[in-house]
């Protein structure tokens, strides 16, 4: 093989360093002093949260609308239609990817004028503020993703901004039925609108699975724009249009910038935490998983939790039982238990979360106590978007 070998090399208008506008294809090694990406980061690209669907912690649930399968995917459906929404290990091959996303359709949900049906994930405002949205450095995004379809044709991905009430939709097509396809599409950059530097939902990611008449008869917008029902998702197939039907996704990326770049792995335990600031749970296989408190009353007991990391806001805690121990014995109870204490400014930051635990008897107040979920319950926070 021939070798050129040089020492320098000098731009047209004889200075240094030289810009490659299309782009240098290597095979070898490439050795540099730094790597200074003029797009995106070198880490920390992918804002979508679980893209691999590797965290699991609700398990398989058959659902209509809301949060189920791996952590952070969120679907909604009108109509009656459902869905078993599960962890998968069917994935593309030789990808790096062990898990994928999949709706088993439970129930059908016939195309008409009142159904409509998507699978995504809300992103949190202050995460996409690299975005930059509503200023004249805004910048494009682009969604790589892998996709198992039981329908071939044109399907619709789409990004909507809750603070702008705006959004943007793409198209990519699916060749053919049931089997593993890489998709990457790259949405406009939006220089009017904003998302606002908060907790609340930033860019919400969406594959669209069925379109009412009345979100299908327009044309899709491809550049940012207020939402129009007639424009959400023209010719969309229904995906959810027979229980023979299975959806798949996997290897989601979503990353500023016009390039798809290699797929960011992230380690199991980064993921989880990733995941935990969203859900976090706590099952109980025997009375020895017990947590100390503190009477309060006579039928109730505070306690502090300590989290696995900082909830997002303050979330909505449920338990089906709960087992308070005291001097004289212990009591159950079926009330889900309750945050107290919350404060918006400071609780964001804090690793511990103030609970009371009531529907008790004979609680002694101030008396030291201990509680755990009873056997085969388990406690729950959820602080989704």
């Amino acid at each position: 093989m021939s070798e050129i070998r040089v020492t320098n090399v000098i731009g047209e208008n004889g200075n240094s360093p030289v810009n490659f506008t299309k782009g240098i294809n290597m095979s070898g090694i490439c050795t540099a002093t730094a790597f200074i990406p003029s797009q995106g980061q070198l880490s920390h690209r992918n804002l979508f949260v679980n893209g691999a669907c590797r965290i699991n912690q609700r398990g398989t649930v058959t659902v209509g609308s809301g949060y189920g399968g791996p952590d952070r995917w969120v679907q909604y459906k009108s109509g009656s239609g459902a869905a078993i929404t599960s962890q998968d290990t069917d994935v593309p091959t030789g990808q790096g990817f062990r898990n994928s996303i999949k709706l088993d359709v439970s129930t059908a949900l016939a195309s008409g004028s009142s159904n409509w049906a998507w699978i995504g994930q809300y992103i949190e405002a202050q995460d996409c503020q690299s975005i930059c949205k509503g200023t004249s450095n805004a910048k494009q995004l682009t969604l790589q993703f892998w996709v198992k379809s039981p329908k071939t044709g044109t399907h619709t991905v789409r990004l909507d901004s809750n603070d702008s009430n705006d959004g943007v939709g793409a198209t990519y097509t699916v060749s053919s039925a049931n089997t593993w396809e890489k998709k990457i599409v790259t949405f406009p950059a939006s220089t009017s609108g904003t998302i606002n530097d908060d907790t609340g939902r930033g860019i919400h990611v969406l594959w669209v699975l069925s379109a009412r008449t009345n979100m299908s008869s327009g044309t899709l917008n491809t550049t940012w724009a207020a939402w129009v029902n007639a424009n959400a998702a023209p010719g969309q197939p229904n995906i959810l249009d027979s229980t023979s039907n299975n959806f798949y996704l996997t290897g989601v990326q979503l990353e500023v910038g016009s390039v798809a770049t290699p797929f960011e792995h992230h380690s199991y335990a980064d993921e989880l935490r990733r995941c935990q600031r969203y859900y976090q749970r706590q099952a109980a296989s025997s009375d020895a998983y017990i947590q100390p408190g503190k009477g309060q009353g006579t039928t109730a007991i505070d306690a502090g939790y300590a989290l696995a990391a900082p909830l997002r806001a303050e979330p909505t805690v449920a338990c089906a039982s709960n087992r308070v121990f005291k001097h004289n014995g212990y009591s159950n109870s079926t009330t889900a238990p309750s945050v107290i204490n919350w404060s918006a400014t400071n609780s964001p930051y804090s690793s511990v979360i103030a609970l009371r635990f009531s529907g008790h008897s004979s609680i002694t107040s101030n008396y030291v106590c201990a509680w755990c979920p009873t056997f085969g319950s388990v406690l729950t926070l959820d602080a989704e978007l």
